[in-house]
């Protein structure tokens, strides 16, 4: 609800370029995050990035919402989830796993 109130400010001040802005910094925080690794270590970049962004119901739900606004980032948002996923299943990682992407 947070997440809506807040996209529908962004939009009625004529400013959805600062909300995207702002959308992107927050996956490009998460993305930075999941690269760092103890030193020496090899990290699974895409586990670690799908189970920060990707991680639970509330996490997905709240960028949905983030990104109501645009139908094609939602869509591009569930296929990325759907490839990490993948990766991470055929990687032989079962921890995580998103059943049921949809669009808000």
């Amino acid at each position: 609800q947070t997440i809506k109130i807040m996209r529908e400010a962004f939009n009625k001040a004529g400013r959805q370029d600062a909300w995207n802005d702002l959308t992107r910094a927050y996956l490009e925080t998460e993305l930075d995050v999941a690269t760092r690794t103890p030193q020496g270590n090899i990290g699974n970049v895409g586990a670690k990035f799908y189970g920060t962004v990707f991680g639970n119901d509330k996490k997905q739900k709240q960028l949905l919402e983030a990104l109501a606004d645009n139908p094609q980032a939602q869509e591009n948002l569930v296929w990325m989830a759907q490839t990490l996923e993948a990766i991470n299943r055929s990687a032989g990682n079962t921890r995580a796993s998103l059943t049921n992407h949809r669009r808000a």
